[in-house]
């Protein structure tokens, strides 16, 4: 083969490339707006079911709690309005989880300090929460991203990791988020742990909805030191 034809096939050959490298970061752009499609309508749905919840259970609820109130005391009566009473809070505390109408009203930072109290109520654990640089509100999505991050990190540390202390802290310096979740609790293997669960529990997850908005997720943890897990994103 004549040198100047091996140049010409080179030649075709990196036009070649250039066009599968396009045909394939067009295919991800295409995945990735498909996917956060997906997580915005799971998000709508959980606000919709939220609301029903609230408004619809929870109100009923209500009237039955003033209806026991009202009857003549007894044990029995007593009896029933405790369970009325604790049905009327479950209610409330899973709209609440579902999607806390705190985060669409007062936005990021208010919602993780409720996140927090709510936590140290049902656990007893220390969750202190240091904010910075966020004197404006986020984009909704990116603002629900960062609060089911924490959410789940915390229910992780709830289930595995015996902790007494997570810290938690959101700072915003320039166009750079850093979210950190960091527990004192046993720490784990991380390889075994993402072999062995289906979902590394929750961690895959959690990656996969980071990097749809072209974030990172990094965790630090081993046996007996705890767990840090920490998200950086560009606004």
């Amino acid at each position: 083969m004549e040198q100047h034809e091996v140049m010409s096939r080179l030649h075709q050959l990196a036009l070649e490339q250039d066009r599968l490298t396009r045909q394939l970061m067009a295919g991800e752009q295409r995945f990735r707006g498909l996917a956060r499609s997906v997580w915005r309508v799971q998000e709508e749905e959980r606000k919709r079911l939220a609301r029903e919840l609230h408004d619809g259970l929870g109100q009923t609820l209500t009237a039955l709690k003033h209806r026991l109130a009202a009857l003549a005391p007894s044990d029995a009566s007593r009896d029933a309005l405790a369970l009325a009473e604790q049905a009327l809070a479950d209610t409330r505390n899973l709209a609440r989880l579902l999607r806390p109408a705190i985060l669409d009203d007062l936005g990021l930072g208010p919602a993780l300090n409720w996140l927090c109290r709510l936590t140290e109520q049902r656990t007893g654990w220390q969750v202190p929460l240091q904010l910075s640089g966020l004197d404006q509100r986020l984009a909704p999505e990116l603002e629900t991203l960062l609060f089911r991050v924490a959410q789940e990190a915390l229910a992780n540390a709830q289930k595995h990791a015996k902790a007494s202390v997570v810290d938690i802290s959101l700072l915003r310096t320039g166009q750079r988020l850093l979210l950190s979740v960091a527990d004192n609790g046993a720490g784990f293997e991380l390889d075994s742990a993402l072999a062995a669960q289906g979902d590394g529990f929750g961690l895959r997850s959690m990656q996969d909805r980071v990097e749809l908005f072209g974030g990172e997720l990094v965790i630090n943890t081993s046996p007996g030191s705890g767990t840090e897990i920490r998200v950086h994103l560009d606004i």
